[in-house]
């Protein structure tokens, strides 16, 4: 009994040169500490080709609307951009039917409706709304 008590003063001993440890989550914060927490407000914006490539990339293919509607075709200045859901009909009537895939396989896939034979692929014509 005493040799295990000798035993333990010798390990207290020990643990007591050793540095202090630490328990638990240290979430402190230098800056907090020195009382210099601020917010800091930026004014960000996108680059301006950025901006650009975006406005081209809508010019050209037009906008999502995710509605049931009648395309309109001449919306737009030069050409408008078609695009139905899989499965959608692009055009119903007294057609072949094999004639009446193509037609609506190809709106399906998307479609550039050119108002102007000449300006045919020319996408650095104005496009505005009409």
């Amino acid at each position: 009994m005493p040799l295990q008590v000798g035993s333990l003063i010798g390990d207290f001993k020990k643990a007591s040169l050793l540095p202090n440890i630490e328990h638990g989550q240290n979430t402190g914060d230098v800056m907090f500490s020195l009382n210099r927490i601020d917010f800091t407000f930026c004014k960000m914006r996108c680059k301006l080709e950025n901006w650009k490539a975006i406005d081209d990339y809508f010019s050209k293919f037009g906008y999502k609307t995710l509605r049931i509607k009648t395309p309109n075709i001449n919306s737009r200045l030069n050409w408008n951009y078609l695009q139905i859901g899989a499965g959608e009909s692009f055009c119903f009537g007294n057609i072949p039917q094999n004639d009446l895939d193509i037609i609506n396989s190809i709106f399906q896939k998307g479609v550039t409706i050119w108002h102007y034979h000449d300006n045919i692929g020319n996408y650095n014509l104005p496009n505005n709304i009409r």
